[in-house]
């Protein structure tokens, strides 16, 4: 499961209904989150047991001629899901997209 929140608004949210046919708020995946972007940043967080958490800042917009989403850039080595350590191997963009 994961949800999306505006940093500047975190009862303003967009959760994953599709676990929950009950679930209320807006659907993360049909979401439109460009208008809060555009704002500021926007919260994301995955896997709620272990809660993953990434700020996302829009920088610029572009027009992309590729299947989305894609991945422009990163850094670092990151971590393995579930509370499993530090991986060794650097940031490998290609592998990410």
């Amino acid at each position: 499961m994961y949800g999306f929140y505006p940093a500047w608004n975190r009862e303003l949210t967009y959760d994953d209904t599709s676990a929950d046919p009950y679930a209320e708020g807006t659907d993360a995946a049909t979401a439109q989150i460009l208008p809060d972007l555009q704002k500021g940043t926007v919260q994301y967080t995955y896997d709620f047991g272990e809660s993953w958490d990434h700020r996302i800042q829009l920088e610029e917009t572009r027009d992309v001629k590729r299947p989305l989403p894609i991945c422009l850039a990163g850094r670092g080595a990151g971590f393995y899901e579930d509370g499993l350590g530090v991986r060794e191997e650097a940031f490998d963009l290609d592998a990410v997209n």
